[in-house]
């Protein structure tokens, strides 16, 4: 699921309700996810799209901490140094 998904919808991932309808009462078997009924599903057609834009929402978070970050050092080094121009010298 994308970032900022409603969490108990982004909890059931999309396979699990086409599985449930081949699945039925029976014990699970590996030949149920070949079953047409389960590989007709559109979402499953989405989960690459929603990895790669999951990857880059989280890039791109990562990319504006960096750029906070970055910011926050310059303002910083700019007071010490206004402090440091401020300051008597000899003292």
């Amino acid at each position: 699921m994308p970032p900022g998904s409603d969490p108990p919808v982004s909890a059931v991932p999309p396979w699990a309700v086409p599985l449930c309808k081949v699945k039925g009462d029976r014990p699970f078997t590996s030949a149920m996810v070949q079953d047409v009924r389960f590989l007709r599903v559109p979402e499953l057609l989405y989960l690459p799209l929603l990895g790669v834009l999951s990857v880059i929402a989280w890039l791109a978070i990562f990319s504006f901490i960096q750029d906070g970050l970055k910011q926050v050092q310059a303002a910083q080094i700019q007071r010490e140094s206004e402090v440091a121009a401020a300051m008597p010298v000899g003292v």
